[in-house]
């Protein structure tokens, strides 16, 4: 993190705390904002320096403090602490876009950062074919029988599941229901490196 925005992560980080705890709370949620800002500061390090003002800062860093102190999981944060820096290194960063991404990442399980991933690894169909159901039965066949997903049921359980956050959508075709994925999912894939999240 960049000296200009010390002073905010600090300010932001004792707000949340101040904000939502009473005392009997206080060191819990002390050590989730302090696992957080170690986490971000180390995504921030990886990435090209932060070109947003201290107030577009302040919204999107009280956002990713909050979740952090909601109990949001380390992998979920590392995510968010990544699409935070994706964007923050971008002159025209909007923090409401931040907040509407990290709300989705705040919320997916293990499961879910797989099943996304596979998606993303299905390979690019042919010029002039746009099959619906391309990327769902390439992740169906490159998951199915494993731990995660013992069988097509849970693959569907998963897939029906990531309907809430728009990432992907259901898809009626011939052979029965499909998911397919959207651009939401495009877009978060510029931010963060799903792959590393399904390998941890």
């Amino acid at each position: 993190m960049t000296d200009p925005f010390t002073p905010v992560l600090v300010k932001v980080s004792g707000e949340v705390i101040g904000a939502i705890l009473n005392a009997g709370f206080r060191d819990l949620l002390r050590a989730r904002v302090n696992q957080a800002e170690e986490i971000l500061r180390k995504r921030a390090a990886k990435g090209r320096p932060w070109l947003v003002t201290e107030e577009a800062a302040a919204g999107a860093l009280f956002a990713y403090f909050r979740a952090a102190a909601e109990g949001v999981a380390r992998r979920n944060l590392d995510l968010m602490a990544e699409a935070l820096s994706s964007l923050a290194a971008e002159p025209a960063f909007a923090p409401d876009e931040f907040r509407r991404q990290a709300l989705r990442i705040a919320d997916l399980t293990y499961e879910e950062i797989v099943l996304l991933a596979a998606f993303l690894r299905a390979p690019a169909q042919e010029e002039g074919v746009t099959d619906p159901s391309h990327a769902w039965n390439f992740a169906c066949k490159e998951l199915r029988g494993k731990s995660a997903f013992p069988d097509l049921a849970s693959l569907v359980q998963w897939a029906t599941a990531l309907q809430r956050t728009g990432y992907v959508v259901v898809w009626p075709v011939m052979q029965g229901i499909h998911f397919t994925p959207t651009h939401l999912l495009t877009s978060l894939a510029r931010l963060v490196d799903l792959e590393e999240a399904a390998r941890d």
